[in-house]
């Protein structure tokens, strides 16, 4: 009889192990597919934060050298450029004397006086200046651009457009009074 017993509470145990509700196949497949969908629309975010591409990596460089050229002009008393070259895609920072000279004799003084003293830069493979305005002037796309940096602190206004087209490009907005530079997704046109 104690055989019986011992029989009787191991077909009750087992018949609990059975009774216990588990998840069935259809469930599983909505929760994968739910997991997919969320996936799938936060995925562009993630992967941006995570691997951060060649045109934010040219948006920090870009910030860099102008916020560079505000600290110099600031540290050192001295009125400071940010040369930008639509046509032939480099930047470059340089303090030019005053004097009587234009902007376009500036850049030409600039190249022809200091030559390889100058340190020009590009932007990542790929992205490219696509246009330029400083202060209240017309948005440019070719020639050169110069965007001034006072020892008082103050710069010249601009906003500068990088991408490799405008469906592909970020915006940079330079403010006068506090040099902040902003960035915005997209090709904006701001005044």
């Amino acid at each position: 009889m104690a055989v019986k017993a011992g029989k009787v509470l191991m077909q009750i145990s087992a018949a609990r192990t059975y009774s216990k509700s588990g998840y069935t196949l259809i469930e599983l497949a909505v929760v994968i597919l739910l997991i997919g969908i969320v996936t799938l629309a936060v995925m562009p975010r993630i992967s941006a934060f995570l691997y951060p591409g060649d045109l934010k990596k040219a948006a920090r460089e870009l910030i860099g050298a102008i916020l560079l050229a505000r600290t110099q002009a600031v540290t050192e008393g001295k009125l400071y450029y940010l040369f930008i070259d639509l046509s032939n895609q480099f930047y470059w920072m340089l303090d030019v004397p005053e004097s009587d000279l234009s902007d376009s004799d500036r850049v030409k003084r600039t190249d022809v006086v200091l030559g390889e003293s100058v340190k020009k830069r590009t932007l990542p493979k790929g992205i490219k200046f696509l246009s330029v305005r400083v202060g209240s002037g017309e948005l440019q796309n070719s020639g050169t651009q110069t965007i001034r940096c006072l020892p008082i602190g103050i710069t010249d206004p601009a906003v500068i457009h990088i991408g490799k087209d405008q469906d592909n490009s970020c915006t940079l907005i330079l403010e006068a009074l506090t040099g902040e530079v902003e960035v915005k997704d997209g090709y904006v046109d701001e005044k």
